[in-house]
């Protein structure tokens, strides 16, 4: 067989500690989703309309880093009924009053309605049950998954006959080269292969997010700068309407410190009191934002103390420089 060979081949390679093979590239799109059900100890039919099935060798986990909460990941003996691993969160949908393990999950049969056919031969065998994993997208939820666990030198009707190689290394270095030189050794000559690193998939999977929050953060320090031109404007414009009170305070031997704390302070209160409103408005706008990506609301201090700052150092500078040449040292 191919893939054991291959596999094999792969794992002899220095700087490899493990590597599994799975039907789909994880963070890549276009996943189908099928229907499955499950009957409990209480004889209630569960049904999972959309869930994810994928077929894996048993150190697919290992490799892929999706720790297994749960039994153990075994592919079945050649005759026996097919295995499988539920992800926790598909586990406590079809049992949630017991444990998966050892439990039976049945694929549906269109047009019967789920529960009617409980045959062996259309039935997995749970033997574990593995982490969540955001196995289609970094920016969606972890979706329900039944993996259907086999050998790589099986002959079963289940039996995939491609798959991509999932190998856990030292270095990403290390891992791209026992590939490679796997891939040399066994594949015919001329054969393509592509290779990608986790840290690979994810940039790629990102890239759009990451491309608006780029736009965005960049939008903002516009934001900012404009903020400052328009604080500086103002500033100017309460300074030059002011020009007759601070000609009688220098009169009076008013010093340039007391007419830059008079100012600083005016403008202190205007932006503290802009601070607690945007505060506060910033909150109402992200637990709206969060619920629509149904996610929980989290508190980000570090960002919002890095924003305050960031503001007040706007304030002091767009204050200073206008009211600066008002003051003695500067007439």
């Amino acid at each position: 067989c191919l893939q054991i060979v291959l596999l094999t081949r792969g794992k002899q390679e220095p700087g490899v500690h493990v590597g599994g093979y799975i039907d789909r590239a994880p963070l890549s799109a276009g996943f189908g989703r099928s229907r499955m059900f499950s009957v409990d100890r209480d004889h209630v039919v569960r049904s999972g309309p959309s869930l994810i099935y994928l077929q894996a060798t048993p150190d697919y986990f290992s490799a892929a880093g999706t720790g297994i909460v749960a039994g153990k990941s075994v592919a079945a003996v050649p005759g026996a009924m097919q295995h499988c691993v539920l992800s926790h969160s598909l586990a406590r949908y079809f049992f949630p009053h017991g444990t998966a393990l050892n439990q039976l999950v049945y694929a549906s049969s269109w047009p019967q309605p789920d529960g009617t056919n409980l045959s062996s031969s259309n039935a997995c065998l749970v033997t574990a049950v593995v982490e969540d994993a955001k196995f289609s997208s970094l920016t969606q939820g972890a979706p329900q998954i039944l993996y259907g666990v086999y050998r790589p030198d099986s002959r079963r009707k289940h039996y995939v006959p491609s798959g991509i190689m999932v190998v856990r290394a030292s270095s990403d270095s290390l891992a791209v080269s026992a590939i490679r030189d796997a891939s040399h050794d066994v594949l015919p000559a001329g054969t393509s292969i592509g290779i990608q690193t986790f840290r690979q998939a994810v940039d790629q999977n990102l890239s759009r997010q990451r491309m608006l929050a780029g736009l965005s953060g960049a939008f903002a320090i516009l934001a900012m700068l404009l903020t400052a031109l328009g604080l500086y404007g103002l500033l100017m414009r309460s300074v030059t309407l002011r020009t007759r009170e601070i000609g009688i305070r220098i009169a009076m031997g008013a010093q340039s410190g007391e007419i830059l704390k008079t100012v600083g302070l005016r403008v202190l209160v205007h932006v503290m009191a802009g601070v607690v409103a945007g505060t506060l408005l910033a909150i109402v706008a992200s637990r709206a934002v969060l619920a629509m990506l149904a996610k929980k609301p989290s508190v980000h201090v570090g960002e919002w103390v890095a924003s305050v700052v960031i503001i007040l150092l706007v304030t002091m500078v767009a204050g200073w420089l206008p009211a600066r040449p008002a003051t003695p040292a500067t007439r």
